[in-house]
């Protein structure tokens, strides 16, 4: 599993300003590591300017419940995505996406 390193602290915000993505700045798409084999939530992490940015995408065909799971900083309450719903949480700090989980 990759994930972009970045110096940034969690905060739960709507989208903010996206910064212009470097090499190192890439945006990276994972599966969802605890989706059990459940590959319709995708999850993509970037740089932003402000710090991190977590986008949880649900690709499903209904409405599913997921939490996403961060390394050095909270993770999120377990929210409800509609099919075809974005939602996004962008960190500032240390913290960066470890995975997003079904609950």
């Amino acid at each position: 599993m990759t994930r972009i390193a970045s110096l940034a602290v969690v905060a739960v915000c709507g989208l903010g300003a996206v910064a212009t993505a470097g090499p190192a700045q890439a945006a990276q798409e994972q599966a969802s590591p605890g989706a059990a084999g459940k590959m319709c939530v995708r999850t993509t992490t970037r740089n932003s300017a402000n710090g991190y940015l977590v986008r949880v995408r649900n690709n499903c065909g209904r409405t599913v419940k997921v939490k996403i799971i961060m390394t050095y900083a909270a993770d999120s309450r377990c929210f409800k995505l509609k099919k075809g719903q974005t939602r996004y949480r962008e960190t500032t700090g240390i913290g960066v996406w470890k995975q997003t989980v079904f609950c």
